[in-house]
């Protein structure tokens, strides 16, 4: 083991502790991780090509500075981190067998899966990464190189996720993906997951398990610096994406370019939302186990404002929405005040 190796052993220990660490001592983590990273990958930050984003059919794959700069939400890296890890340790410990992990769009570091391969036996485990950015897969080449990772058995690809074939020859245990924003705009998670679960089995298990939509409105009147996650309330879900929520859609749609889930029709009664202001979506992510991320807890879990409801609210509020793949995923919504 090298000197680097230690190093990010030492830094990243931190997230892999169950306990509530302090948000001072993640964030100095976080920046002290990404930051001997970039040294290792040798990344000029500045250059065009690391900060060109990647337009595709079914949404927006992010560029390699930008990819790497995620582990500054220093509550997702630890969540993603622990998760991984324990999501590993338990396969590991249920049975003797090797598992083979895929990470789908890696970015240049692999950062959540790291500190994961610094730790686990190279006997054990083989990795399939994968990334649509040439430029983040050559920065993640090099990485691998210098902590001397590339003795383990490591394929990497050069593949649009949302795309990719999984040979016949090939099966995953473990197949991570977090490709996401909040409220599941933008980037193609949905897609990933839709493509990458049609092509496994039922054992495989998917990081993160569970991301929920929830429609959810905001406590009328208190100042934006003033806000607790508390003040946020969650009315209804929407939409959920897991294994057993896709299930029936995988079965019914052969394609999913350029698709439309089934609409939600949800109504929100008067007398919940009186004393509120704003109609949101809530994004909650069960990423392993307990690692989880809630609503504020974390950039991929920002509260997202639909809609102003203070005219509205003196009546029950229907709103109709659908989570729509296309070049920009994202949800449509119709809302219309019902008056009694």
């Amino acid at each position: 083991m090298n000197d680097h190796n230690r190093e990010i052993i030492e830094i990243t220990s931190i997230f892999l502790e169950n306990n509530d660490n302090t948000s001072l001592a993640l964030a100095s983590a976080s920046k002290k991780y990404k930051k001997l990273l970039l040294q290792l990958s040798e990344l000029d930050i500045d250059k065009e090509e690391c900060n060109q984003h990647i337009h595709t059919t079914k949404g927006k794959a992010l560029a390699t500075i930008p990819a790497a700069n995620c582990i500054d939400d220093f509550m997702r890296t630890k969540q993603f981190i622990l998760g991984t890890y324990n999501a590993i340790n338990s396969l590991l410990t249920q049975s003797n067998q090797n598992i083979h992990i895929l990470y789908a769009g890696t970015g240049p570091f692999a950062a959540l899966l790291l500190p994961s391969m610094l730790r686990f036996s190279k006997e054990n485990i083989k990795y399939t990464l994968m990334d649509i950015n040439s430029t983040s897969l050559h920065a993640l080449k090099k990485i691998l190189a210098k902590l001397e990772l590339d003795k383990h058995t490591i394929e990497l690809i050069h593949q649009n996720a949302t795309k990719y074939q999984i040979p016949h020859s090939k099966s995953f245990d473990i197949i991570i993906s977090e490709t996401m924003q909040a409220g599941l705009a933008r980037e193609p998670q949905v897609s990933i997951f839709l493509n990458l679960m049609r092509q496994s089995s039922q054992s495989t298990l998917f990081i993160p398990e569970k991301i929920e939509i929830f429609l959810g409105h905001k406590t009328t009147g208190i100042p934006i610096e003033e806000i607790k996650k508390e003040d946020y309330k969650k009315a209804v879900k929407i939409f959920e994406v897991s294994k057993e929520a896709l299930n029936s859609y995988i079965n019914t749609n052969t394609e999913i370019e350029n698709s439309s889930f089934d609409e939600v029709s949800s109504i929100l009664k008067k007398s919940s939302i009186k004393n509120s202001d704003l109609l949101l979506l809530l994004t909650e992510i069960n990423i392993f186990g307990n690692q989880t991320l809630r609503t504020q807890e974390s950039g991929l879990t920002l509260p997202l404002i639909i809609d102003n409801i203070s005219e509205k609210k003196q009546n029950d509020i229907i709103i109709k929405s659908s989570y729509k793949i296309d070049k920009q995923p994202r949800f449509e919504y119709q809302i219309v005040s019902q008056k009694s």
